[in-house]
């Protein structure tokens, strides 16, 4: 048995052909989500990326593991039994991980690993999917006799600027960009002052924002073509169908839905919604999609079922193996999902409902609730909360319950901790920011930096798997 994780950085699934996107930018991932499962409403308990890892190797949210936000306040992480990595290697299992998210830094991201690959010679936002995909590959075939788990990170797509100019050209032109924001909201923006809002981000009209989704297009495609590399060394090696492939993300990104350019910023739909797509022949029928609703995090049960791993009580995790092995097994009833970057926010999801409370709202003026119906309103324009009261009132009956019944170490609720102390990134390089915005002239925007492009690659490639 061997399992294979692919983590794209900031990737959203309205991006992907295989959920319903008009452009190419992903053949290798439809093919791998032809060939298996992928789950529509998979969301990850916390964003954006340092709570969202922290979640997934804990298997319990950031409520539990203490982890809710970056910088000081998510180096500390609040185990409720094994990690991941830990509990594999626990079972004499190979374990290995290409990525350089340590350097985040997340020191509990290195721990219980046997293999940590981080590749020098770039920033660690910065290193190209080739070399991640190179690495991997290496580890694919220095192991292919035993049983392993691998996860591979891809930063590529957290960045629109540098990808190849064949990547740009082979999704430019075939199919439709998303609609939102409108020429009408971008204008609309422009006197906003926060982090990321239009000026920082260099946004002045929506063919600024067509550039932005172009940029982030041929990333997606950029990536998948590493994937595909990985996914072709697997079958060289006769060893693919053994393999449970998994493809999901940390978090979405944003494009200025709600005023915040080109960032994960929120608990709204663009962050907090993310693709899972899985492929394991073994179990999974081909071409079938699960619309129940699912935590990112639950990956980690799912991996540890895979190897015979019994997973640990105290874990929030709970395995997908009866839903890829078709059984019928119901989703959970709902969800809640965090995210401490520049705001402070919780969310439950149930049913078509999404009730989102904001405990600080950061550099913007967001009510402190909102209500959502995000499968007829994915960009979540319309706010429902004073039509349906109802809802609103079950859905923070909810959310006092789900608190209560998850215990936060030393007793005290790190968001609500966050919060009182104001989400990190709104301070320090956010202050500034808006300092330099203040400086400029109203009718100036930050120009864009000019960016080396990653080597091209062929986008005709396509994997004989």
């Amino acid at each position: 048995m061997k399992v294979v994780y692919l983590d794209v950085d900031s990737l959203r699934p309205d991006h992907l052909g295989c959920y319903g996107y008009g452009r190419p930018t992903a053949p290798h991932l439809d093919r791998l989500a032809a060939e298996g499962m992928r789950f529509e409403r998979c969301y990850t308990s916390d964003s954006p990326c340092m709570p969202s890892r922290a979640a997934l190797f804990s298997g319990v949210p950031g409520i539990q593991n203490g982890v809710v936000t970056h910088g000081p306040r998510g180096q500390v992480l609040h185990p409720h039994g094994p990690t991941l990595p830990g509990a594999l290697r626990a079972a004499g299992i190979r374990t290995g991980v290409v990525s350089t998210f340590g350097r985040h830094p997340s020191p509990w991201f290195l721990v219980g690993w046997d293999e940590v690959h981080d590749p020098t010679g770039w920033g660690f936002q910065g290193v190209p999917g080739w070399v991640i995909a190179e690495r991997a590959i290496g580890f694919v075939e220095r192991h292919a006799a035993e049983d392993f788990f691998l996860h591979v990170h891809f930063w590529d797509v957290h960045g629109w600027l540098d990808a190849p100019e064949g990547c740009v050209r082979a999704v430019v032109g075939k199919g439709e960009r998303p609609a939102l924001p409108t020429e009408v909201q971008i204008q609309g923006h422009q006197s906003t002052e926060a982090w990321h809002c239009a000026r920082l981000a260099g946004v002045r009209s929506r063919a600024d924002v067509d550039a932005m989704y172009d940029g982030y297009d041929a990333q997606i495609r950029y990536v998948d073509h590493q994937i595909g590399k990985i996914i072709q060394s697997l079958a060289d090696l006769g060893i693919l169908d053994e393999t449970l492939v998994l493809v999901s993300a940390d978090h979405g990104q944003e494009f200025g839905e709600h005023g915040v350019y080109f960032e994960h910023w929120s608990v709204y739909e663009g962050t907090a919604h993310v693709p899972l797509i899985a492929r394991y022949p073994q179990w999974i029928t081909p071409g079938r999609s699960d619309d129940g609703l699912l935590y990112q995090l639950d990956i980690a049960a799912t991996v540890l079922e895979a190897f015979g791993v019994a997973v640990p009580k105290q874990w929030e995790s709970r395995s997908l193996g009866p839903r890829l092995r078709g059984e019928v097994v119901e989703g959970r009833a709902c969800l809640v999902c965090g995210h401490g970057l520049y705001v402070a926010q919780r969310a439950v999801v149930q049913g078509p409902w999404k009730l989102v409370r904001t405990l600080h709202a950061g550099h913007w003026n967001l009510p402190p609730t909102e209500l959502f119906a995000p499968l007829e309103d994915p960009w979540e324009q319309q706010n429902l909360a004073v039509e349906y009261p109802e809802v609103v009132c079950d859905l923070e009956g909810r959310l006092l319950e789900w608190e209560y019944a998850h215990p936060s170490p030393d007793g005290v609720d790190p968001m609500r901790v966050n919060a009182a102390l104001g989400p990190h990134g709104i301070i320090g390089g956010g202050a500034r920011q808006l300092e330099r915005l203040r400086q400029m002239g109203e009718n100036q925007a930050v120009p864009r930096p000019s960016v080396a492009r990653k080597p091209e690659v062929d986008v005709d490639w396509a994997g004989t798997w």
